[in-house]
């Protein structure tokens, strides 16, 4: 049985910060979520993809999400010990707002039963099995790759749909 696409959109501000000892640009990066639900799938988005700082000549930004505090963190709740199967694309283009190139973001996903990023586990863009746990969670750690050589500054706005099937 197929349930629904969840589309996370992704924004991305990218401002140059004045001042004489430190010149930096402040990158944010804010996921949020919303979806239509035929079924007892409910995705909730705990916290945001947070890249912090980023220094000039930075040429890319990773957020790992097993180790990054600044991953972004999803919440799935279902059926008790259901298996589930969960799908998503690496890459997708991000775009700046009011025209010019895009950006290319590869996301890196991890996820586990209990909310503990460190012990979750890598999951990759292949179709995966997942079991929720016997309280109907799995959590999601959402970071990722940015290359920044040559952007414009600005801010961009991207997707990331992830695909949740009952099994």
């Amino acid at each position: 049985m197929r349930l629904s696409r969840y589309p996370l959109t992704l924004f991305i501000l990218l401002l140059w910060a004045g001042g004489l000892a430190a010149q930096s640009r402040d990158a944010s990066l804010r996921v949020q979520i919303s979806a239509t639900l035929d079924s007892s799938i409910e995705v909730e988005t705990i916290s945001n993809i947070s890249f912090g700082r980023v220094i000039p000549g930075m040429e890319e930004l990773v957020i790992n999400p097993r180790l990054d505090p600044g991953a972004g963190l999803l919440r799935v709740s279902g059926r008790p010990n259901s298996i589930i199967r969960v799908s998503f694309l690496e890459q997708r283009e991000i775009y700046r707002v009011g025209g010019g190139q895009p950006l290319l973001f590869t996301y890196i996903v991890s996820g586990g039963t209990e909310n503990n990023q460190l012990n979750s586990e890598p999951i990759t863009t292949e179709n995966r099995q997942l079991t929720l746990s016997s309280q109907g969670e799995y959590f999601f750690w959402i970071g990722g790759r940015l290359n920044l050589a040559g952007i414009d500054i600005g801010e961009y706005e991207g997707e990331f749909a992830l695909e949740i099937d009952y099994l």
